[in-house]
């Protein structure tokens, strides 16, 4: 199972910051003896070509949905590990300040690190929340995930709230032998994860495994 998809925007800015041909979403031909240029299309409809010269996605104002050789190509759905719950700017800035604890990681993409903002102690300007940026880099901000301990090992803590009828949820299950199961959520039996539910099964294997380690022989 993977991680809950990023939203269009949130897409975006994965394919223009790491800039990997691969992303391309369309091609384009301009000569029947040479291959079809990558071409990738946003949410908001702007077409970006690529540029061998800086490896990098560049904005092509003179291409347009009507454009002669434009033709969609099929992609996977783009998928961060770490972005996966991402929040605007002024919502975190919100939430930091009713108590929550929201964390800030800056671009590149290939070295994800989140930071906890601390309000009272942080030094960081609130500017950034409402322009996303800081020091011309990207400003992706987030709600710290919960964890719980288990032995000393920190994993991440159950949902406890009854989840949305046909949300794939997964809990403990002693009775399969990768220790969970999961489903889609029918509005009934919620006794079946009376521990808590997890959205992912990178989380809950996290979970079963430091149970396991509770329970090992120490030789």
């Amino acid at each position: 199972m993977t991680n809950t998809a990023l939203n269009p925007s949130e897409q975006d800015l994965v394919v223009l910051n790491r800039n990997d041909v691969s992303d391309a979403n369309y091609s384009i031909t301009v000569a029947s003896d040479r291959p079809d240029y990558p071409v990738f299309k946003s949410s908001t409809g702007i077409f970006h070509t690529y540029s061998e010269n800086n490896s990098k996605w560049v904005e092509c104002k003179s291409i347009n949905d009507k454009t002669s050789g434009l033709k969609a190509v099929a992609v996977e759905t783009i998928k961060v590990k770490g972005f996966e719950d991402l929040i605007d700017g002024k919502a975190a800035l919100a939430a930091a300040l009713a108590g929550e604890k929201v964390q800030i990681s800056l671009e590149p993409w290939d070295e994800i690190r989140w930071t906890d903002f601390i309000p009272d102690t942080d030094d960081t300007s609130t500017k950034l929340f409402f322009t996303g940026f800081y020091d011309e880099r990207k400003v992706f901000f987030r709600i710290k995930p919960k964890t719980i301990t288990i032995n000393g090992i920190e994993v991440p803590a159950p949902f406890s709230h009854r989840p949305e009828v046909g949300q794939v949820i997964l809990y403990l299950d002693d009775s399969e032998p990768q220790g969970f199961t999961g489903e889609k959520y029918s509005g009934l039996h919620d006794a079946d994860f009376n521990y808590g539910w997890w959205g992912s099964e990178e989380k809950i294997k996290m979970v079963v495994d430091a149970l396991r380690k509770v329970f090992e022989v120490q030789s």
